[in-house]
């Protein structure tokens, strides 16, 4: 097996607008920044600027390499990757020209929307699918490991990649990050007419595989509490929602603000058909919050009996009756996650390929 000199890191993934993948990242590579040797690592970075917010590393060496935007990621840092004799590090589902340690946290594209995820409503645009097919290409030939974060997310590689599972390495995420979190009790002074225990929460892109057509359903059906949903729209809620007045969307929100909802909300509803993981879950259960969750297998591979499970495709449950029904501790589900766990595992992961480790 070729070992390399050092490790790559895409600086830019930890400064992208920040989701699930980017929480990942900048809270992995803190802390696999004390685990590695000085030299061993590189953050490169088209603008040093874009590093503000992130912590002082003591052990990774930041490295600014100028290029134009579309093609840096694929052309600059791919190339000073080959140059330098580095293997890439890589969180956000891309895969570069060069050898690497490539992030794929799903395949959702491949096993929700179909073999052509192309079909706009659905799915992606034509260009994007087209996009994420020479992605998934680039993935199977230079990836040296595929990181995910779920059993049930490597299985899903495996059958629609068709790869060899001793390819697929499985770190599981942690939570602790939303300890720091401080709540922005202002949110109730944009949304004066939500209060404590008279509302639902739920957070997410508004993505067909997020089946928030459900809590539509829901808020119908249940005229006296408010359904709230935060996230971006992404292709647009492509739905008729006038018939539910209590339906409330906020947009994008600070994680203060997500906070703050999950902390006073009758529950957190999550209706996903399917996740690569599901971060917000387990954010919620840190913070006290009752969750109701889709009856789907990563759910039960993360969370257990911690949440109470819904079917997804009957979108007519009793929610006081689930609600009713026990559960276990949070601490059951957020005792197996880790943050320091993920960074020490993809530690041991990134040794196996480097010169003098």
């Amino acid at each position: 097996m070729k070992k390399y000199r050092k490790i790559l890191i895409n600086g830019n993934e930890l400064t992208h607008e920040t989701d699930g993948m980017t929480r990942v990242a900048f809270e992995v590579v803190r802390r696999l920044d004390r685990l590695l040797l000085p030299g061993q690592a590189e953050m490169v970075v088209k603008d040093r600027n874009d590093l503000r917010s992130l912590p002082r590393f003591q052990n990774i060496r930041i490295v600014e390499r100028k290029g134009p935007s579309v093609k840096w990621e694929f052309v600059n840092l791919d190339l000073y990757s080959m140059l330098t004799d580095s293997l890439e590090l890589r969180f956000r589902n891309r895969a570069g020209h060069a050898k690497g340690i490539f992030y794929l946290h799903d395949v959702i594209p491949l096993s929700f929307y179909g073999e052509k995820p192309v079909c706009g409503r659905k799915g992606m645009t034509e260009a994007a699918g087209k996009a994420y097919h020479r992605n998934i290409k680039r993935m199977k030939r230079n990836a040296l490991a595929i990181v995910t974060v779920s059993d049930f997310s490597k299985a899903e590689i495996v059958r629609c990649l068709d790869v060899d599972g001793s390819r697929v390495a499985v770190i599981k995420n942690g939570w602790e990050h939303f300890q720091d979190i401080r709540p922005d009790m202002h949110i109730f002074e944009r949304f004066r007419g939500l209060k404590e225990k008279q509302y639902f929460f739920s957070l997410g892109s508004i993505s067909p595989h997020k089946n928030f057509g459900f809590i539509h359903e829901l808020a119908k059906r249940y005229k006296s509490y408010d359904f709230v949903i935060a996230g971006r729209m992404n292709r647009g809620l492509q739905a008729d929602v006038s018939d539910a007045d209590n339906l409330v969307f906020t947009g994008g929100l600070t994680d203060g603000e997500i906070k703050a909802l999950m902390m006073n909300c009758r529950a957190f509803l999550f209706p996903s058909f399917i996740e690569g993981m599901g971060l917000p879950v387990f954010e919620a259960l840190s913070c006290g919050a009752e969750v109701c969750a889709s009856d789907i297998p990563v759910l039960h591979e993360y969370a257990g009996s911690s949440v109470h499970y819904f079917d997804p495709e009957d979108a007519d449950p009793d929610l006081e009756a689930l609600l009713a029904e026990k559960v276990s501790a949070p601490e059951a589900a957020l005792d197996k996650l880790s943050w320091d766990k993920a960074a020490e595992e993809l530690h041991a992961l990134i040794k196996a390929y480097l010169k003098d480790s």
